[in-house]
């Protein structure tokens, strides 16, 4: 709770500030961009990555055997963290959009600090860079719950292999923990000599390609389960193109390699099956 109230403090300060600047300036506060030519490719491009930030809005129903009143804890959380999410990141993402030169949002390895330093200062970026150490912690808090609990429900499910559905004495899945860990470690490694963005776009766009199929997968689902609910058709239907369009945004060789990671599973998931 610490960490994700203090994560929000710059992003908060970025949409003060661009209000504060419209008030004092009106519509001189925007900058004077050149209008970019739109293409269906370059959109969907541009929405697959956004929708990184999004990945993983099904978190809550991972570990919601352990929750309270999950019942209603579960969809009420998943929607409203997810609302909240979006005002927020159109909220800041459109203040720097409209009020920064493009050619310098797009040199700049942090837009928010970059954004904030032309008011208060390049030591801003300082500041800055120890709230998104303190949202990298969160976050890396939140994924450690749910990479040994996605491996232990699977194994539980019979689609993994049952060794990860052990637990420690205490409940807590650590075989699962160790192994994800181990990977996610050199996945890190592999690409540490190259750029920070360079890596994160690698990971996003492979990540969003192999994790596609589920949400196709579960759109279907409720196309099937509840058919004869008008609302959840129309939706689904919706989600099942946008689906489909995201991974054609994402590119041939994302998509492949998401194949590729999607392919390696299928042995250990007809061994399983078999046993």
């Amino acid at each position: 709770m610490v960490t994700a109230a203090l994560k929000l403090l710059p992003l908060a300060g970025v949409i003060a500030l661009a209000v504060w600047l419209l008030l004092r300036d009106g519509g001189h506060a925007l900058a004077a961009n050149p209008p970019v030519p739109l293409g269906a490719s370059a959109v969907a491009g541009a929405a697959a990555l956004t929708f990184w930030g999004f990945l993983g809005v099904e978190s809550a129903t991972v570990p919601a055997d352990k929750v309270e009143d999950a019942a209603r804890v579960v969809p009420l959380v998943t929607i409203v963290g997810t609302a909240l999410t979006g005002v927020v990141y159109v909220a800041v993402a459109a203040a720097i959009a409209l009020m920064m030169p493009r050619a310098e949002i797009a040199a700049s390895p942090a837009p928010v600090a970059a954004f904030l330093g032309r008011t208060f200062g390049e030591g801003i970026g300082d500041v800055v860079a120890l709230f998104a150490a303190i949202s990298a912690f969160g976050a890396l808090n939140g994924f450690i719950l749910l990479q040994g609990e996605m491996p232990w429900a699977m194994a539980r499910g019979g689609v993994f292999p049952a060794w990860f559905g052990k637990e420690s004495a205490a409940g807590t899945p650590a075989r699962a923990h160790l192994v994800s860990g181990v990977l996610v470690t050199v996945v890190t490694l592999l690409n540490y000599t190259g750029k920070t963005g360079d890596l994160f776009a690698e990971v996003a766009s492979i990540s969003l390609a192999a994790g596609m199929l589920a949400y196709l997968a579960s759109a279907l689902a409720a196309l099937k389960l509840l058919r004869g609910d008008i609302a959840v058709t129309v939706a689904a239907v919706i989600a099942a193109g946008f689906v489909v369009w995201m991974t054609y945004g994402l590119g041939l060789k994302a998509d492949l390699w998401g194949l590729a990671l999607l392919a390696l599973g299928l042995p250990v998931y007809w061994w399983v099956r078999r046993g």
